[in-house]
């Protein structure tokens, strides 16, 4: 059971990398979604049909674990991080840099433009077809937005910061 879950995440994990290096998609969250859970779903209930239920259902549990978490991660992993562009551009002067020098780097302009292209290419933020040149939330991002700010509630967190 443990075995073939492992196996299932892998196996996706191996075609995540595959197909993101001969050609990324336009839309990284719908592809992972279709890759890491909407495949494997279909191949938990073709699994049905030859093995014991109890043995496909805890195999399907343990890779939805782990494609949740990758999926809830990815995002982070594959985004500018403010706080790594500044450990590289340190890191790339031996003699180091002053804040000053770091903030002239252009840092955040450069980092929330990389986000806005992936929020836009994601598809949870649209032009507002208004002339204006802004953005609007879609309906998929005013339900994650509604979810994480419950979330944060749940947790005690600060709205501040985002």
């Amino acid at each position: 059971m443990t075995l073939a879950g492992l196996t299932s995440f892998v196996v996706c994990l191996v075609a995540h990398v595959v197909w993101w290096r001969a050609r990324r998609p336009r839309s990284d969250v719908p592809a992972l979604f279709l890759l890491f859970l909407l495949l494997p779903s279909v191949v938990a209930l073709v699994a049905l049909l030859v093995a014991p239920p109890l043995a496909v259902a805890g195999a399907f549990l343990l890779h939805l674990a782990l494609a949740c978490a990758y999926i809830q991660t990815y995002p982070a992993a594959q985004a500018q991080s403010p706080s790594l562009h500044i450990l590289l551009a340190v890191g790339r002067v031996p003699e180091g840099l002053t804040r000053a020098e770091l903030l002239a780097g252009g840092t955040p302009q450069t980092l929330v433009g990389a986000r806005v292209d992936d929020l836009v290419a994601n598809r949870f933020i649209v032009d507002s077809q208004d002339g204006d040149g802004k953005y609007v939330l879609t309906p998929t991002a005013r339900r994650l937005v509604l979810f994480f700010v419950a979330f944060r509630r749940f947790l005690g967190l600060k709205s501040k910061g985002g």
